[in-house]
């Protein structure tokens, strides 16, 4: 029996959707379960008060911890002040009922557990960051009774233990190779498109959650046709080429910036790392896919093996999967019995891709074995 019975938070990567009220998608394929089940559903079926928000599947990442802030605490999403007017979208969002509305409260909702995978990696890092000092220029523009608790600081002992799981901690050198105008290209070609689709049906199929930006409306609010990008929308799509543009987010220039700026290890909190590799060197020093990787992997993992000689999961070499560089480091995870609060740890590295978390061609109940072990590992540390 574990020491606690904190609930549980899984934060989602690029493409993440959620439980609901809309992506229907969900009814043919699960982010974490795929086509063999529902993972969030499993989990709570073990007993396990286990929580899936989506925050979008394109949504940058301070955005991402805006939304997240607001469907455990409930409330109105609050985008602050400063960070609206510097990247010109609504300083307002979707309202949520809240799920740990009495987060913080002595009891099992005191701490909670989260687990952030992929692009969820720098999602939880904001979160404790925030969390534990808030935001300096949230404060200095907002009045006192303005300001959202996100960012007022002070609050780092709400999480138990942050683990993340092939997390882009230091960026993927995949985004790298690819260089800034791809990538502003691509998220300006993906602005257009939401934009297109962004008064039909197809928002409540796959909610992008990206209303805030100007870019679709809410799914309760649909005029029902399709439109072309105009004049107004200019601004929207020009706004890939600032730092909000959550796949230059996924590259190590942006990691390195959101690492030296906000990341910080909160002394009564534990911090976890687990890795994945699927490739092995060849004779050229280079790192190839093995036989098992997942297609879908295959073309990414090879180039970025010859681009980034060193191990990687298909998406993500293994330095940016470790432990933010800039904080302290374990070394190794032994027992839990030695393991302290306000450093990192990196679990075992795990044979896989980076979508075996997601449940892609592995054995569901194996799948499910692997949360439960976290959620067990984590209330099993003091």
């Amino acid at each position: 029996m574990s020491k606690h019975n904190y609930p549980t938070v899984l934060v989602h990567g690029l493409l993440g959707i959620d439980e609901g009220p809309y992506n229907y998608i969900n009814l043919v394929y699960r982010y974490f379960g795929g086509f063999r089940g529902d993972l969030t559903k499993a989990m709570r079926a073990r007993g396990y008060e286990f929580y899936d928000p989506g925050l979008g599947p394109f949504t940058p990442v301070w955005d991402r911890v805006c939304d997240l802030y607001a469907y455990l605490v409930g409330g109105t999403v609050d985008y602050g002040k400063a960070h609206s007017e510097r990247y010109g979208h609504a300083r307002y969002g979707r309202t949520y009922e809240g799920v740990l509305k009495d987060w913080g409260t002595p009891g099992n909702h005191e701490k909670i557990n989260i687990l952030g995978y992929s692009f969820g990696g720098p999602t939880v890092n904001l979160l404790n960051g925030l969390l534990m000092h808030g935001s300096e220029e949230e404060r200095a523009v907002t009045p006192e009774d303005e300001l959202s608790p996100l960012f007022t600081g002070g609050k780092g002992d709400l999480l138990h233990c942050v683990c993340t799981l092939d997390g882009t901690n230091n960026g993927t050198k995949a985004i790298d190779f690819l260089g800034r105008k791809t990538v502003d290209l691509f998220q300006m070609a993906l602005n257009g498109l939401i934009i297109s689709v962004g008064d039909t049906a197809f928002i409540k199929v796959l909610d992008f959650k990206m209303d805030q930006l100007g870019l679709h409306n809410d799914p309760d609010h649909l005029g029902g046709k399709l439109r072309l990008p105009k004049e107004k929308h200019a601004e929207n799509l020009k706004n890939v080429k600032s730092d909000e543009n959550m796949f230059w987010q996924m590259g190590t220039e942006y990691a390195k910036h959101l690492a030296e700026k906000y990341y910080d290890v909160n002394p009564s909190t534990y911090y976890l790392c687990y890795r994945s590799v699927r490739t092995h060197e060849d004779k050229n020093k280079n790192y190839k896919p093995n036989v098992n990787m997942n297609p879908m992997m295959v073309p990414t993992g090879a180039m970025l093996g010859v681009y980034a000689p060193e191990p990687n999961d298909g998406i993500v070499h293994l330095e940016g999967q470790s432990a933010p560089l800039n904080l302290p480091c374990a070394g190794d995870f032994r027992v839990a019995d030695e393991t302290k609060p306000g450093t990192w740890y990196h679990m075992p590295i795990i044979d896989g891709d980076h979508l075996t978390w997601c449940g892609m061609f592995i054995n569901k109940r194996a799948y499910q074995n692997r949360f439960q072990a976290i959620i067990d590992l984590c209330n099993d540390l003091d």
